[in-house]
């Protein structure tokens, strides 16, 4: 990995989830998080907690430093559980095309 591993996951959209957990003596709404693809496939390849997002040096360590998650034995399958699928955010029309503006007649 390169030298700036620390650099954060960049998150593109974040909205409340549909999951309400019991956490202590509190309720909380999970939240749904859109990476961009570099950051994706850091949490996939083991490079950052899928879990507290926070980014490794090296990829897959036993546990997170943070907050204790187990990477090695258990981020795979939360990743794929999680994480899988792809989101389309913004327009649906390609920026560089020619015909936008104008009107078939």
């Amino acid at each position: 990995m390169s030298r700036d591993w620390r650099r954060p996951l960049t998150v593109l959209h974040t909205e409340p989830g549909t999951e309400v957990n019991l956490v202590g003596d509190r309720f909380l709404r999970s939240t749904h998080i859109v990476f961009d693809r570099e950051s994706t496939e850091r949490i996939r390849s083991g490079y950052a907690c899928a879990k507290c997002l926070e980014p490794f040096e090296q990829a897959w360590p036993e546990k997170c430093p943070v907050c204790g998650a187990p990477i090695r034995a258990r981020q795979l399958e939360y990743f794929t559980k999680e994480y899988a699928g792809f989101e389309k955010l913004g327009s649906q029309f390609a920026l560089d095309r020619d015909d936008i503006g104008t009107v078939d007649q």
